[in-house]
């Protein structure tokens, strides 16, 4: 059976295509003293909105991670350890 940790919200939102940036430091910045998740669809989208979120100043408040299969397999494991060592205000951009 699937356990899920109590503590654990699940958020999604659509949105149209050219909201989706706006929208998504909206949610950050609401969350900013929370561990997130953001699933995206492709590696290649993780890396676009890793970059395009780290030049972000109203972001500068939320540790960004970028995690996804095409990278390393040392860079993941030091990724998800930083992830899970941070007590909050951080995201990790990820594929499914």
């Amino acid at each position: 059976p699937l356990i899920v940790p109590e503590a654990l919200n699940n958020f999604y939102m659509t949105c149209p295509l050219e909201r989706k940036l706006d929208l998504l430091v909206w949610f950050l910045r609401k969350h900013k003293d929370e561990k997130v998740i953001v699933y995206f669809l492709t590696c290649a989208v993780v890396d676009y909105f890793f970059q395009i979120l780290r030049e972000r100043p109203e972001l500068e408040a939320v540790k960004l991670f970028s995690f996804h299969g095409k990278a390393p397999a040392k860079k993941r494991a030091k990724t998800m350890q930083g992830f899970d060592e941070n007590d909050g205000g951080c995201a990790l951009l990820v594929t499914d």
